[in-house]
């Protein structure tokens, strides 16, 4: 308890004590020193009176006359001066008026701009038409003037085309206008008939020319009319054209290979000339040639290849052509025409192959018709080209084999096929022999059925007919007419079986078969069988095979099946009905009764193989085995002795059965009989047909007799014996053998001898003489000839002779007779040898032919007296069987007259050979079955190289190409060709109307060389690009300057490729690609493309055109040799490869051009930049223009493209206008040279002045004087441009290209080359005639003036472009003179007064914008740079978000944007830059030039415009000038004044001036009145720099301060820069001051009214708590008659309060009707009005507010409102505000009623208008409509007064105070006057 009272009485104290502080406090405001506001009111009385002089209207007059006078003196002074500042400043206004005049006069002088603009508009327009534009270049690169990006190299081609299309046009042929020298009178394809007439001195020609097929009948022997090989669109085909030396050109348009033609031709040299269009060299290989001919390969590669595409006679080509040509044939022979197949029984591939070889190319004639008979004289034969001497080509033609005997070489590994693949193929001959057997045709004869009929015995292997037909008898005898087949009606002998084994029948096995037959059901057949099961139980049949005619409904033949309960089937129920194969039914069908009824039939068309089925367990159906297989085993004719024929033939033949026979027999016959029928039914027939021969027996066949003819043949047949049935194979195997008598070989000498004998005998020959008969006659010429061999007789030399040689080579014995007979005065020695076989005659044969010279020479040694008069004869018999081509042989003997036996094509002993014609026998060893070809058959055969040297083969080929000829029809040969062309004459090639290209147009290319593309560091990127290292290359950094490209008129894939050219006419071997393959080195395709620095001349020493063998042969090894003289090397242009198109071009050489460039691949992956420019003159408007199109292949894989256009004239200060033009410079010189004097003038006095950094820190100073440098740039570059212009110089023409007609030269053009008959023609190059190839090839001075002349004009538009620069910037520097000439006057001066009243903020507004700008910048380039080309770098991406905020057009980057970046990406983006910069710094900006335009305009107010202030000015000068009387100028009264001025001086004055002089001091002003001085800053500077230098102590530091007050020259300055750094200027300062002590003297004056409130208030509570005691005092001494009192007061003021009020009260009401046509407050809502309205000294509220209508122009309010109006009430105010949400509210205007002019007691509606300054012309129509009403109160109304709260609290205390005076008066009144009294 005793806590809480002390912890009170502290409390209260506290209390207490705050109070006193708060008592304190208020004391010293109410009791402020005096000394105090004394200070403060000086104060503000200076500051009151320097505002007071700077206003019109002061506070109060001064009472100082002398400051009176002086104020008066000093004002007025300043207005005077201030208008003879502004009449200067008309004066410079008008004098840099007339300078910018003259000046922009002087420059319009200088250009034709309009002109210039149309010139290059139209150039632009037409050639960047074709140009593509990708239209996502976004802002920066779209619309009128942009570029786009090429999508490959071919849109460049194709833009260029067009470029060339338009500029090098040619003159129409038939437009009526004979347009030379294009057009002249001409012939043929030559000039203009159709405008220009005919020439008329031409002679006409017809050319007839055919090749082998179209003559095959007569060269070939077959006619290949309208056969394949002459439609085969791959046969070569031979072309022509006439080469006219007087035309330089060819007369036909096209070579054509018509048969007949008819043209007209000129007087002059003529050349046929060749071509052959198509090659064969790769439809043919060479295996073909080698296995035709036998030409070894390795030769035949020697041979060189065609030189150009259409080269005739090359020696390969008419090789491969023979063979193509032959095999045609050979293909056409497999399926001859009925007219042809005798050809081809005969044809011989090898012959035909040398045939061709002489019958290549075309042959004919040249005819002309005589003018005046109209006869055709041949003037020109052509005949064919021929490799073999002989044009017959015929091998067997002595020239032709000795040529081809002559060609005969060593094989090499591919020729050893050749005849064997000859064989194979001959068409015909396989025919043949699929015909006939390989087999002799007096051995084994095998058919191995009927089923192969290619193995039927031929009848053509008969000798003779009789023999043929005894054959064809006996095959007829045994039943086979067609080939040793079986007859129909024999097969069906054979089988004995029906056709329906057991039909009919009742089958009640437990298991069985039934079938339809073993081989085809007849027709109409009608079977039947019926099962029935022993067990009773059922059956199931199955079907093995089934094959009957199907039909959807078994409609032909069908199979039923029906289930019986009987045998006789009745009744039956239909189980199937089957028909097609096995596969198409259900194989098995049961009866579950056990008796089945199967049933066939068929109809009379179709017979199939019918079918099988089986039922019950372990049945099968029986089947037919195979035909056997007979193998001969051996054959053997043997002589039994020496004295006859008489012989034994022997024949074992081994017969193979197949697998499913049971047992075979076979039957044998011979001549005498036929052959017996034994079929596998008549085995138990012994006789007729032996035993059974098992698989693997041997039938012997035997004969022995002396017959000269026997024939044996044998018959087998194999069997399937079964228990009810036996089964044969399909068919017989036959053999069948003859035997023949033994041939004989006849050989004799013819000799003479000493004296004729008395009788001779016949000819051994001519019959074949017993054995008796054979012996030798001794007696008969031993007597006549013992003399001539010595002790021997003839015939026994004879003998011996013939023994020798038979017994010393052969070792098989054979018979021999001799004999000696006479004839006349010759003595025949004959012989004849009898041998086994006619292989056995082909050995003797072949043996006496080897050694016929030894035998010779043996017979001579031995009988020295006998003269052989001619070589030994040899004649033949043979076996009568001789084969036909095609038969088997043995030897050649074997075969007919005129055949040979064919070598057989492998080297097994048992293989035979085939009979052929004599012309298949070439090469002895190869194709001759004895390795010889049969001399006495075949004597033009043999002897032929196994293989051919093809180039000793080819040695004496005659092939000419080319057939000189001449005509002279209208001239002699001595006057030389007519003129028929008209001289050349340059030629106006324009490229829009008036524009013609100078010159020509230049093509440039940079390139860069090739490096490596592995850049990357990733391993896995690296190995990647090594896969493809050598192929795939990147451009380096580094000029190229390498040759590189293609000539494309040698390479045939262009349409450029002209093979009648030869590249070694053109290029030397260092301009030619090299091959390099396995080691060695070949030249390849010319190099197309060269750099400028590159001589293309070099080779060409004699400049002639072409280049010759000595030319090419100078040695250069580096293409650095071969440089030009610098003096022809533009420097800036020597690494770049130029291309020209010059004025001479016709518009189809142009496109051959470019077409040059593209398929020479000019733009490849090394390209950097293409440059296409020209120059244009305009004679018209005498306008030059240079043309620049650049296009850029970046390593990016773009192709941007831009353009340059600069025009210009030269005739600058020359022409008509020269003297104005000379004028207006010497005036702009001297304009300059005065202001540039009195700027120097200004700037000097500024220096006396020492204000130098006052002058610089203004920045329309630096305005002049970059002015003044752009005005001297624009003198000095002006003159730079004469000069240039004076220096332009120009050729007549410049004709670059080295190919093409000479300026001024005649028609003739004479060829340089020459050609030579029959070697090859080449076109003859003409250096005034338009370029065959190597067309970019160029005239060295030419080009280097051309690139001297564009180099000149590049100078002088530079210079016009570096002129017009000055001069463009010196205007605009001119009208920025212009404002700040203008800105004395307040009205034009309000755009650079608004400019440097917001330049504060606005640079502050950079910044910040930089900051966002900056930022947003990089983002965009970031997210969208990679695709969107406005982002791609950061200062396009700048200025792409600069446009954003003036046009936000979507087309240009929505859609590129969009796809560069995610979509959540891109919309924050896009939204958030345009809230940011757009609807917020954006309009900050705006605010900010609107709010500084605003002050400037308020200040402006009042003041004079221009017109005005300019006609004061001049109206002025105009008095002064005419002096009159009562006027006094500016000038005087300045002077006046002046003078007047002087002679005062107040207090005032002095006071003003010595407070600018304490003034002038700069200070650093601080927060809280505290500011540093000069001196205050250096003791600083001194402190800081002691600290950095760290050289004292602080202690000691302070003893330096006050032992050393000076300071040194670092403090100083350092003081100095610390004062301009935070200094403030004087004059900032006083102005600062003024008004910051102003500011502070109105706080001060209101903390003190505030404070004294607050006394006020204590002394209120003071005077309340005394009054308090009183009352207690009072209470204590009667309380209750106080609260009486009291009570009866409140009472009072009760019946106060609700008493009646006063009578006269007025009310005053407002209705807000409406207002009308408002005007448009907001761009969007236009206008949201609402109402205020107040009344003045009102009682209660005075201001209410209506409601806001919202988008209302017209609003309708009707609202009610009610004033309590007292005595001062008098005007009613009405505002009318917009609404507004975002900034604060405007007024839109005002209207007051004054309520003393309203009647009382009357209801009035008002329309007012509405007042507003600043709206003043938007609210002409505006009316705001109320209706006011005064109501005076005359009844007794009772008023309801709110009692305010300080009322309520009051009658609170008061029931408070009665309750106090109730407890005083229940006996507390004591104690609570001792609490009073204490």
């Amino acid at each position: 308890m005793q806590g809480t009272v002390v912890a009170s009485v502290l409390k209260k104290r506290g209390e207490k004590n705050v109070r006193k502080v708060e008592e304190e406090e208020i004391e010293k405001l109410i009791k402020h020193p005096v000394d105090t506001l004394v200070h403060d009111v000086n104060e503000v009385e200076g500051v009151l009176r320097d505002t007071e002089l700077q206003k019109l209207f002061g506070l109060r007059s001064r009472t100082d006359p002398v400051v009176r006078r002086e104020i008066q003196i000093d004002g007025l002074l300043t207005k005077v001066r201030e208008k003879l500042s502004r009449s200067s400043s008309y004066v410079r206004l008008f004098g840099t008026s007339i300078f910018f005049l003259v000046y922009v006069s002087f420059l319009f002088m200088q250009r034709d701009i309009e002109s210039s603009y149309y010139v290059e508009s139209s150039v632009i327009d037409l050639v960047g038409s074709n140009l593509p534009m990708l239209g996502n270049g976004g802002y920066m690169n779209s619309g009128l003037g942009s570029t786009g990006f090429l999508s490959t190299s071919e849109d460049f081609y194709s833009w260029f085309r067009g470029i060339a299309q338009v500029v090098f046009s040619d003159p129409v042929c038939g437009d009526g206008t004979c347009d030379g020298p294009d057009e002249y009178p001409g012939f043929g394809r030559f000039g203009c008939i159709k405008d220009c007439g005919k020439y008329k001195n031409v002679t006409s020609l017809t050319i007839t020319l055919e090749d082998v097929v179209k003559r095959s009948s007569s060269e070939l022997g077959i006619s290949l009319k309208d056969s394949e090989l002459e439609a085969d669109a791959s046969r070569v085909r031979f072309f022509y054209n006439i080469y006219s030396e007087t035309m330089g050109d060819f007369l036909l348009e096209s070579d054509t290979n018509a048969t007949q033609l008819t043209f007209e031709a000129p007087d002059g040299e003529l050349t046929l000339v060749l071509y052959q269009e198509s090659s064969v060299e790769e439809l043919v290989e060479n295996q073909a040639v080698t296995s035709l001919y036998g030409i070894t390969q390795s030769s035949f590669s020697r041979l060189p290849t065609r030189k150009t595409a259409i080269e005739y006679g090359n020696l390969r080509e008419v090789i491969k052509n023979a063979v193509y040509g032959e095999n045609a044939i050979k293909t056409l022979c497999r399926s001859p025409l009925e007219a042809q197949v005798a050809f081809c029984d005969t044809f011989n591939p090898q012959d035909m192959g040398y045939l061709f070889t002489s019958k290549y190319g075309v042959s004919g004639r040249i005819d002309l018709k005589d003018s005046v008979t109209g006869v055709l004289e041949t003037i020109v034969k052509v005949g064919y080209c021929s490799i073999l001497p002989n044009v017959s080509g015929s091998p067997y033609a002595q020239a032709n084999k000795a040529t081809i005997v002559r060609s005969g070489s060593s094989c090499d590994g591919s020729s050893g096929t050749r005849r064997s693949r000859e064989r194979e193929a001959t068409p015909r001959r396989q025919l043949l022999q699929a015909a006939t057997p390989i087999m002799p045709a007096w051995q084994d004869e095998l058919d191995v059925g009927p089923a192969e009929p290619q193995h039927r015995l031929a009848s053509s292997s008969l000798h003779t007919s009789a023999q043929r037909e005894d054959v064809r008898n006996s095959r007829e005898s045994a039943g086979n007419t067609h080939g040793w087949l079986p007859s129909r009606a024999n097969k069906q002998s054979l089988r004995a079986v029906s056709n329906c084994p057991n039909t009919g029948q009742i089958l009640t096995s437990a298991a069985g078969f039934l079938t339809s037959g073993y081989t085809t059901y007849s027709y109409n057949t009608d079977c039947s069988w019926t099962i029935a099961s022993p067990s009773n139980s059922s059956v199931t049949l199955t079907f093995q095979r089934f094959d009957v005619q199907y039909h959807s409904s078994c409609k032909y033949d069908k199979v039923y099946i029906y289930s019986c309960t009987s045998v006789s089937c009745s009744p039956s129920a239909l189980l199937a009905t089957l028909c097609g194969s096995l596969d198409q039914i259900n194989p098995q069908v049961t009866s579950p009764t056990g008796i089945m009824k199967v049933s066939f039939k068929s109809d009379s068309s179709v017979n199939n193989q019918g079918f099988c089925a089986t039922w019950g367990t372990g049945s099968a159906c029986p089947v037919n085995p195979d035909t056997p297989v007979l193998r001969r085993v051996l054959h053997i004719l043997r002589p039994l002795h020496n004295e006859g024929l008489y012989g034994v033939a022997m024949a074992e033949v081994e017969v193979t059965s197949p697998s499913n026979s049971t047992y075979m027999r076979y039957a044998l016959s011979t001549d005498a009989q036929p052959t017996p029928t034994c079929d596998c039914t008549d085995w138990r027939d012994s006789a007729t047909c032996p035993n059974t021969v098992r698989s693997g027996s041997k039938i012997l066949l035997y004969y022995e007799g002396a017959t000269s003819r026997k024939y044996f043949r044998v018959r087998v047949i194999a069997c399937n014996q079964y228990p009810e049935v036996t089964l044969s194979s399909p068919s017989y195997i036959y053999y069948a053998t003859y035997f023949l008598g033994p041939p004989a070989v006849s050989l004799s000498f013819l000799v003479n001898m000493p004296a004729p004998p008395a009788d001779s005998t016949t000819d051994p020959m001519d019959g074949m003489p017993s054995p008796a008969n054979s012996s030798t006659n001794p007696g008969n010429s031993s007597s006549v000839l013992s003399s001539v061999c010595g002790n021997i007789s003839v015939d026994e030399v004879w003998r011996k002779i013939v023994e020798d040689i038979l017994n010393q080579t052969l070792a098989l014995p054979q018979q021999a007779t001799f004999n000696v007979t006479y004839q006349d005065s010759s003595v025949n020695l004959s012989s004849v040898v009898f041998a086994t076989s006619n292989v056995h005659v082909a050995t003797i044969v072949n043996l006496l032919l080897d050694h016929r010279q030894r035998m010779q020479e043996a017979l001579g040694r031995a009988c020295p007296l006998l003269n052989i008069q001619q070589e030994m004869a040899i004649r033949t018999s043979w076996l009568f069987n001789k084969g036909a081509r095609g038969g088997a042989c043995q030897a050649h003997y074997d075969c007919d007259d005129g055949l040979f036996c064919v070598k057989p094509s492998s080297s097994s002993s048992e293989e035979l050979g085939t009979c052929d014609i004599c012309s298949f026998c070439k090469v002895d060893a190869r194709d001759a079955i004895d390795n010889r070809c049969p001399f006495l058959m075949c004597p033009t055969s043999g002897n032929f190289p196994a293989c051919s040297n093809a180039e000793r083969f080819t040695a004496s080929a005659t092939c000419p190409s080319d057939y000189k000829f001449s005509v002279w029809e209208y001239r002699n040969a001595s006057e030389g060709p007519p003129k028929i062309v008209p001289p050349f004459e340059p030629k106006n090639r324009e490229i829009t109307p008036y524009n013609r290209i100078v010159g020509a147009i230049v093509i440039s290319q940079r390139r860069m060389k090739p490096t490596s593309c592995a850049q990357s560091v990733n391993k896995h990127v690296q190995s990647f690009m090594k896969s493809v290292e050598g192929v795939v290359t990147c451009p380096s950094s580094t000029l190229d300057d390498t040759p590189f490209g293609y000539d494309p008129s040698f390479m045939s894939f262009s349409s450029m490729y002209n093979p009648k050219l030869f590249p070694e006419k053109f290029y030397a071997p260092l301009e030619r690609h090299v091959i390099v393959s396995q080691g060695e080195t070949d030249l390849s395709f010319p190099i197309g493309f060269y750099p400028h620095k590159y001589d293309t001349n070099f080779f060409d020493t004699n400049m002639d055109g072409f280049i010759s063998e000595e030319e090419a042969s100078i040695n250069a090894t580096s293409f650095k040799v071969a440089y030009k003289d610098r003096k022809l090397i533009m420097p800036s242009e020597a690494d770049t490869f130029k291309l020209y198109f010059d004025e001479r071009l016709t518009q189809m050489l142009a496109q051959s051009m470019i077409q040059f460039a593209e398929d020479g691949s000019f733009i490849d992956s090394q390209t950097e930049e293409v440059q296409v420019q020209f120059l244009t003159y305009n004679a018209p408007k005498n306008i030059f223009a240079l043309h620049e199109f650049i296009f850029t292949w970046q390593k990016t894989g773009r192709i941007p493209w831009d353009y340059k256009v600069n025009s210009f004239s030269v005739d600058f200060f020359a022409g008509p206008k020269a003297v104005m033009q000379i004028f207006l410079f010497v005036l702009v010189v001297g304009f300059l040279l005065i202001n540039s004097y009195m700027e120097v003038t200004e700037l000097l006095g500024e220096i006396r002045k020492y204000n130098l950094t006052g002058y610089l820190s203004h920045p329309f100073n630096w305005i002049d004087w970059t002015h003044f440098a752009f005005m001297w740039g624009t003198i000095i570059t002006c003159l730079l441009h004469y000069f240039d212009c004076r220096q332009f110089y120009m050729k007549s023409n410049y004709p670059v290209l080295f190919y093409g007609p000479q300026y001024g030269s005649t028609g003739q053009r004479k060829g340089i080359t020459t050609v030579q008959t029959g070697t090859g023609f080449q076109i003859p190059l003409l250096k005034s005639g338009n370029a065959k190839a190597r067309h970019f090839r160029t005239d060295n001075q030419a080009e280097m003036d051309l690139l001297l002349l564009l180099e000149q004009a590049r100078t002088v538009s530079g210079s016009m472009n570096l002129y017009s620069f000055f001069a463009g910037v010196s205007v605009v520097l001119f009208v920025l003179r212009m404002l700040k000439s203008l800105d004395f006057q307040e009205r034009m001066g309000l755009v650079t007064r608004t400019i440097a009243r917001a330049s504060s903020d606005l640079w502050h507004f950079m910044l910040l914008f930089a900051v966002v700008f900056y930022g947003y910048s990089v983002v965009g380039h970031m997210l969208f740079g990679h695709q969107y080309e406005g982002m791609k770098d950061m200062s396009t991406a700048s200025l792409t978000l600069l446009i954003f905020l003036l046009s936000l057009d979507t087309t240009q980057f929505y859609a590129s944007m969009s796809h560069a970046a995610p979509d959540g990406a891109f919309h924050i983006f896009l939204w958030s830059y345009l809230f940011i910069a757009f609807f917020i710094l954006l309009n900050v900006f705006l605010a900010i030039l609107v709010d500084a335009y605003a002050k400037v305009k308020e200040e402006t107010e009042g003041t004079t415009g221009l017109v005005e202030d300019l006609l004061e000015t001049l109206w002025h000068g105009l008095r002064k000038a005419i002096r009159m009387q009562q006027f006094v100028s500016n000038q005087k009264l300045e002077e006046a004044l002046v003078k007047e001025r002087e002679t005062l001086t107040s207090k005032e004055s002095q006071r003003r001036i010595l407070e600018r002089d304490l003034e002038e001091e700069r200070l650093v002003l601080l927060p809280g009145g505290v500011s540093l001085d000069t001196q205050d800053l250096a003791t600083i500077a001194r402190r800081a720099l002691e600290m950095e230098r760290d050289k004292v102590h602080p202690e000691e530091e302070e003893d330096r301060e006050r032992d050393d007050p000076m300071f040194n020259e670092d403090e100083i300055v350092a003081s100095a820069d610390l004062m301009n750094r935070y200094g403030m200027e004087p004059s900032e300062i006083s102005e600062r001051r003024k008004s910051e002590l102003l500011e502070l003297h109105d706080l001060e004056g209101i903390r003190r009214q505030i404070g004294t409130q607050i006394g006020q208030v204590k002394l209120l509570g003071s005077q309340q708590r005394v009054l308090d005691l009183l009352t207690s005092i009072g209470k204590e001494i009667a309380p209750s008659a106080i609260a009486a009192a009291m009570a009866q007061q409140k009472e009072q003021e009760q019946d106060i309060h609700t008493a009646a009020a006063p009578t006269l009260v007025k009310l005053l009401r407002v209705t807000l009707v409406r207002a009308t046509n408002l005007p448009r407050m907001d761009l969007i809502s236009g206008c949201d009005p609402y109402c205020v309205l107040f009344v003045n000294a009102c009682s209660g509220l005075s201001t209410f507010a209506s409601e806001v209508l919202h988008k209302n122009v017209n609003p309708e309010w009707e609202q009610e409102f009610e004033w309590r109006m007292t005595s001062q009430t008098k005007v009613l105010s009405v505002t009318l505000w917009d609404k507004d949400d975002v900034t604060s509210d405007d007024l839109v205007g005002s209207v007051q009623v004054d309520l003393q002019q309203l009647p009382d007691g009357e209801e009035e509606e008002l329309t007012l208008p509405l007042h507003n300054h600043k709206l003043f012309k938007k609210l002409r129509e505006t009316r705001l409509v109320l209706r006011v009403h005064k109501l005076i109160e005359t009844e007794s109304m009772k008023m309801t007064v709110k009692m305010p709260e300080r009322q309520a609290n009051e009658e609170k205390e008061e029931n408070e105070e009665l309750e106090e005076l109730e407890e005083l008066s229940a006996g507390r009144w004591s104690q609570r006057r001792v609490k009073m009294s204490s």
